[in-house]
Order: structure tokens, then C-alpha cells, then sequence
């Protein structure tokens, strides 16, 4: 759900303007935690103007970072 759906209540037109993904680890580490839980953390850092950035990381159960992940959305609020 993106972010500013949770911060406004509802839903309204939301577009990824950029999105960059960055691995982190090898195959045979993405193997190894195969359906396991994984630990995504991501923040907002800015918003406004119809747009707001996202990051995120995502971590394995045993604390290898695999992934980290940065993203532009475009949004209008109608309301």
C-alpha cells in the first residue's frame, strides 16, 4: 500500500516516477532464505508538491542486508 494512502486515509492517483533497486548479496544467499521471514524497513524522507521519496532495506533473519531500494512517487491529492 504506498505510503500516502496510510497518511491521508484514503485512496488517490499515485505514480512510481523512479524506482532504484540495489542487491546486495550473491544467488546462493537469496537461496539460502528461500520463503523465511525477511525485515523491511522503509521510510518516507520528503514529501510534498506531489511527490515524495521512499527507502527501504531488506534484511535476512540472520542480519545480511540483501536488498536496499529508493523510490520517487508522484501523487495528487483530489480532495
Amino acid at each position: 500500500m504506498p505510503r500516502l494512502f496510510q497518511v491521508i486515509g484514503r485512496q488517490e492517483p499515485v505514480a512510481t516516477v523512479s524506482m532504484t533497486v540495489y542487491l546486495h548479496a550473491t544467488s546462493a544467499d537469496y537461496a539460502a532464505v528461500g520463503d523465511d521471514y525477511l525485515l523491511v524497513d522503509s521510510r518516507g524522507a520528503r514529501g510534498g508538491r506531489g511527490f515524495y521519496d521512499q527507502h527501504a532495506t531488506i534484511w535476512s533473519r540472520d542480519g545480511r542486508l540483501l536488498v536496499t531500494t529508493q523510490q520517487v512517487v508522484w501523487y495528487r491529492v483530489t480532495k
